[in-house]
């Protein structure tokens, strides 16, 4: 199934970790630290540039929709407004369960192109609120370290994935935000079908549920 989800970092994506592979499916978002924009403010023009950046990683032949924002949308809301914009889009398929994701298992695979476009016009049209939007606090990236290092990365080796070689954790920390070690970087930047993605992050979730 897929499925991404617009809470806290065990989510997709508004998306660090999907900007940063250029992932289509499911990446974490940011735990807010503080409601002030300038705790976790992204200049709005630049992430929808890197949005498209990711759109055409994988879709080079995708055609740049010309969209505007219409309004920031918050956390709750986030779900709600995402899977009615992608409806409003022309994908029927795309439902909220109410647990703060969308899902869009139903979108069939030939139509998988146009369905990225039309998210990351979604994503343009409804930015999530800069308030809603901060950096992990410093016991956050602990616990996301600790996990990386021990449950996902023997996760992913039993797979028979690759693991890109850790840091330390004064580095994990001090880089997270500008060139952070992914220990499914190299499993995802295989030839993996969606369904495959989903199933990886299934087996092998990018983040711990209780952060």
């Amino acid at each position: 199934m897929n499925k991404t989800k617009g809470s806290k970092v065990a989510g997709c994506a508004t998306f660090l970790l999907v900007a940063l592979l250029g992932l289509p499916g499911c990446a974490p978002t940011l735990a807010a630290e503080g409601s002030t924009p300038e705790a976790g403010e992204l200049d709005a023009s630049s992430a929808a540039d890197g949005a498209w950046s990711d759109v055409v990683s994988v879709y080079p032949d995708a055609l740049r929709p010309d969209v505007e924002p219409v309004r920031t949308v918050t956390t709750d809301e986030w779900a709600d407004v995402i899977s009615q914009c992608l409806r409003d889009e022309g994908f029927p398929a795309v439902t909220s369960p109410g647990d703060g994701s969308i899902e869009w298992s139903g979108v069939p695979q030939a139509q998988m192109q146009s369905f990225h476009v039309a998210r990351y016009s979604c994503t343009v049209m409804f930015p999530r609120d800069p308030s809603h939007q901060g950096r992990l606090t410093p016991a956050q990236l602990d616990k996301l370290y600790d996990y990386y290092v021990g449950e996902l990365t023997d996760c992913l080796q039993n797979l028979k994935y690759e693991v890109p070689p850790r840091p330390s954790r004064e580095v994990f920390k001090e880089t997270y935000y500008t060139a952070p070690w992914l220990p499914f970087a190299e499993a995802f930047s295989g030839p993996l079908s969606e369904d495959q993605r989903s199933q990886l992050s299934r087996d092998c979730p990018q983040a711990p549920s209780d952060l």
